[in-house]
């Protein structure tokens, strides 16, 4: 009892600081309105974009504002400053890139850009209710972190973005998976875009000891579709030593495999294509009851964290300011890595390389991935809402044309890694990008964090997890519901 008790504070840290940390369906909803003047489809993520494609300018209508002023609200939190911000004259081409997005949008449609940050993560209810109460401040668009959403989705404090002409989500910048993903019967309240830069999970893994230990290539794997989980367990185990021999595993020693077990069990249920919530036929959603597949997703996910000392877990908090057995130590041969954090690797000597999260098993179609990509909004009480809306879109496209292009080739690329292979890798992954609405919302967190309870506890019962939390998770869904059919 003690023990779960402990177990359950953890996980409620992790579950209110998990985006903090990070800067953290493909089922359809209702039909997309086409208001604008052109209409594609957009199903991969950031790779498929070389900047060649339509602009904001030839597609957005221009706008005189007269200098109005346009306030983006956002957390301050260091993920922030990170994907979205950027000081001028940085002198980094993603920098650059990213401040000059600003300055572009604000010269076309004569605004007053400014970017308002305050609070933790989890305040942006507390800001944004406070705006509407008392009206001092109104916000324009504001960022939603995780650790805010279902108390500020509920309370009705943002705008149906599918009430007005802009965004028009049929642009090219929108990816049109992610956008359906978090439509509910019809309204789009919340969405992801490119004006933050979009990370998604992968292995990172040691090509020395590739070849010190006469291993098959994981690109190869990756190309004939034979990265499985299982083979990642294979090729994991037999390197693991106690290099110190003092008969305790800790970070002194030698691994196959590194992960957090905490923030990062949520990413090993995309290897099944496993959704936390998935949906009607009339656009709602629901909680995702196939518990046979979970439950072997679990068994592959507890096997690789807990058997014969093949992996070392530890706790998220304690990646600062590099992993606890980073790349460079050269005693790990796989980490898993949140591509946010692929800077790190910048100044290891280790020789590494870069490929997607395996396969559940060779029968998967796809490999993909966890989308750890941002959150954005229109306020229910912008100012102009319509006005919100065709600057949202005007910064998702500029973000699209004009950033993604150098955080692809450049920042993932050329920068950090350091092979062919890896970038066309890169590709794979975020081409392959699994959106879930359901791993968001932190009130459902007993249930996107399943796999952590089940490594705690080193078990893999999950119909007798499920039977506890089932009912709290029902009711957590229906509070969001409720707002939606209202």
């Amino acid at each position: 009892m003690k023990k779960t008790k402990i177990l359950w504070a953890i996980l409620l840290i992790v579950a209110m600081a998990l985006a903090t940390f990070l800067g953290c369906q493909k089922d359809g909803g209702e039909d997309q309105k086409d208001n604008g003047p052109t209409s594609r489809e957009n199903e991969a993520g950031i790779g498929e974009n070389d900047g060649t494609g339509d602009s904001p300018q030839e597609v957005l209508p221009v706008v005189d504002y007269k200098g109005k002023d346009f306030k983006f609200f956002m957390c301050d939190e260091f993920f922030v400053h990170r994907d979205i911000l950027a000081e001028e004259g940085a002198g980094d081409v993603l920098e650059d890139a990213k401040y000059k997005r600003f300055k572009t949008v604000e010269g076309k449609y004569n605004i007053n850009l400014e970017t308002v940050c305050l609070g933790a993560a989890g305040e942006t209810y507390d800001y944004l209710n406070k705006s509407m109460m008392t009206g001092d401040v109104e916000y324009d668009l504001t960022y939603i972190h995780d650790n805010s959403l279902a108390q500020t989705v509920a309370a009705g404090l943002l705008c149906d973005m599918k009430t007005l002409q802009y965004p028009n989500f049929s642009n090219p910048w929108w990816n049109e998976s992610a956008i359906s993903s978090w439509e509910i019967k019809g309204s789009q309240f919340v969405c992801p875009s490119v004006v933050g830069l979009p990370y998604s999970q992968a292995i990172v893994f040691n090509k020395d000891m590739v070849r010190d230990y006469a291993m098959e290539s994981p690109y190869e794997l990756v190309r004939s579709g034979e990265w499985t989980m299982d083979k990642l367990f294979e090729m994991c185990s037999n390197i693991s030593q106690d290099i110190d021999g003092n008969g305790i595993w800790d970070k002194e020693d030698q691994y196959g495999f590194s992960a957090s077990w905490d923030w990062e069990c949520p990413a090993y249920l995309s290897p099944g294509n496993y959704l936390i919530l998935t949906k009607d036929e009339d656009g709602s959603v629901k909680l995702n009851d196939d518990y046979a597949h979970l439950t072997q997703i679990a068994e592959k996910f507890v096997r690789l964290f807990t058997e014969n000392n093949v992996a070392f877990a530890f706790r998220s908090a304690e990646i600062a300011p590099d992993y606890p057995i980073p790349m460079s130590s050269g005693r790990v041969f796989a980490l898993s890595m949140h591509l946010g954090h692929i800077s790190m690797l910048r100044s290891s000597d280790v020789e590494y390389g870069i490929v997607p999260l395996p396969k559940f098993d060779k029968n998967q179609e796809k490999y993909t991935g966890y989308d750890w990509g941002h959150l954005f909004a229109i306020p229910a009480n912008a100012p102009d809402p319509e006005m919100s809306g065709l600057i949202f879109d005007a910064l998702t496209g500029e973000s699209y044309n004009s950033i993604l292009p150098v955080f692809k080739e450049q920042q993932l690329g050329l920068k950090f890694t350091r092979d062919e292979e890896s970038i066309e890798m890169l590709g794979i992954i975020y081409d392959n990008i699994l959106y879930d609405m359901g791993t968001r919302y932190q009130t459902l967190a007993p249930y996107y964090l399943i796999l952590s309870e089940l490594y705690y506890y080193n078990n893999t019962n999950v119909m007798s997890y499920m039977e506890k939390i089932e009912s709290q998770m029902q009711a957590a869904l229906e509070t969001i519901i409720d707002f939606y059919d209202k």
